[in-house]
Protein backbone atom coordinates (compact mmCIF):
# COMPACT_ATOMS: atom_id res chain seq x y z
CA UNK A 1 0.00 0.00 0.00
CA UNK A 2 1.34 3.42 -0.89
CA UNK A 3 -0.13 6.71 0.24
CA UNK A 4 0.92 10.33 0.47
CA UNK A 5 0.38 13.82 -0.84
CA UNK A 6 2.51 15.97 -3.09
CA UNK A 7 6.21 15.25 -2.76
CA UNK A 8 5.81 13.02 0.33
CA UNK A 9 4.87 9.37 0.05
CA UNK A 10 4.89 6.31 2.29
CA UNK A 11 4.82 2.62 1.42
CA UNK A 12 3.96 -0.36 3.60
CA UNK A 13 4.55 -3.78 2.08
CA UNK A 14 4.47 -7.35 3.38
CA UNK A 15 5.47 -10.53 1.57
CA UNK A 16 4.62 -13.92 3.06
CA UNK A 17 5.92 -17.22 1.75
CA UNK A 18 5.26 -20.74 3.00
CA UNK A 19 7.29 -23.79 1.92
CA UNK A 20 5.34 -26.91 2.90
CA UNK A 21 8.10 -29.27 1.76
CA UNK A 22 10.57 -27.92 4.35
CA UNK A 23 7.93 -26.59 6.76
CA UNK A 24 9.42 -23.08 6.66
CA UNK A 25 7.83 -19.65 6.62
CA UNK A 26 9.32 -16.41 5.35
CA UNK A 27 8.00 -12.95 6.11
CA UNK A 28 9.51 -9.82 4.53
CA UNK A 29 8.20 -6.43 5.69
CA UNK A 30 9.07 -3.04 4.22
CA UNK A 31 8.26 0.48 5.46
CA UNK A 32 9.55 3.32 3.27
CA UNK A 33 9.40 7.08 2.89
CA UNK A 34 9.49 8.43 -0.67
CA UNK A 35 10.54 11.88 -1.78
CA UNK A 36 8.67 12.32 -5.06
CA UNK A 37 10.06 14.42 -7.93
CA UNK A 38 8.46 15.16 -11.30
CA UNK A 39 10.27 16.13 -14.47
CA UNK A 40 7.54 17.52 -16.71
CA UNK A 41 4.42 15.45 -17.32
CA UNK A 42 6.21 12.34 -18.52
CA UNK A 43 8.80 11.30 -15.90
CA UNK A 44 8.55 10.91 -12.15
CA UNK A 45 11.36 9.76 -9.86
CA UNK A 46 11.05 8.81 -6.20
CA UNK A 47 13.93 8.45 -3.78
CA UNK A 48 12.97 5.91 -1.14
CA UNK A 49 14.60 5.05 2.16
CA UNK A 50 13.17 3.00 4.98
CA UNK A 51 13.28 -0.04 7.20
CA UNK A 52 12.92 -3.68 6.19
CA UNK A 53 12.83 -6.88 8.21
CA UNK A 54 13.03 -10.48 7.11
CA UNK A 55 12.11 -13.39 9.32
CA UNK A 56 13.06 -16.90 8.15
CA UNK A 57 14.80 -19.07 10.72
CA UNK A 58 16.69 -16.02 12.00
CA UNK A 59 15.55 -12.41 11.84
CA UNK A 60 17.34 -9.76 9.83
CA UNK A 61 16.52 -6.06 9.72
CA UNK A 62 18.07 -2.90 8.35
CA UNK A 63 17.79 -0.10 5.83
CA UNK A 64 16.15 -0.45 2.44
CA UNK A 65 16.79 1.91 -0.48
CA UNK A 66 14.75 2.27 -3.64
CA UNK A 67 14.53 4.47 -6.70
CA UNK A 68 11.17 4.05 -8.46
CA UNK A 69 10.88 5.71 -11.89
CA UNK A 70 7.62 6.31 -13.78
CA UNK A 71 7.62 6.87 -17.55
CA UNK A 72 4.30 8.11 -18.85
CA UNK A 73 4.17 8.91 -22.56
CA UNK A 74 0.39 9.11 -22.85
CA UNK A 75 -2.19 10.71 -20.65
CA UNK A 76 -3.58 7.44 -19.26
CA UNK A 77 -0.77 4.88 -19.69
CA UNK A 78 2.70 4.46 -18.25
CA UNK A 79 5.44 2.08 -17.15
CA UNK A 80 6.92 2.12 -13.66
CA UNK A 81 10.20 0.46 -12.66
CA UNK A 82 10.73 0.03 -8.90
CA UNK A 83 14.23 -1.24 -8.03
CA UNK A 84 15.08 -1.70 -4.36
CA UNK A 85 18.05 -2.93 -2.34
CA UNK A 86 18.10 -4.44 1.16
CA UNK A 87 21.36 -5.72 2.65
CA UNK A 88 22.13 -6.50 6.28
CA UNK A 89 24.08 -9.15 8.18
CA UNK A 90 25.23 -10.76 4.93
CA UNK A 91 21.68 -11.18 3.65
CA UNK A 92 20.93 -9.17 0.52
CA UNK A 93 17.78 -8.78 -1.54
CA UNK A 94 17.66 -6.87 -4.81
CA UNK A 95 14.21 -6.49 -6.31
CA UNK A 96 12.89 -5.04 -9.53
CA UNK A 97 9.14 -4.65 -9.76
CA UNK A 98 7.70 -3.60 -13.13
CA UNK A 99 4.21 -2.12 -13.40
CA UNK A 100 2.05 -1.17 -16.33
CA UNK A 101 0.10 1.86 -15.12
CA UNK A 102 -3.41 2.80 -16.25
CA UNK A 103 -4.98 6.04 -15.02
CA UNK A 104 -8.77 6.18 -15.18
CA UNK A 105 -10.36 9.60 -15.00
Amino acid sequence: MEFGRGMHGFEVRTTKYRDDQYNEDLRYNQFQYFHRMSFGNKVGVNFGVGYASMDIVDSFDGLIFSLPVLFQNRQHFGLELRPSHFDTDGVGIDELDIYFVVHAE
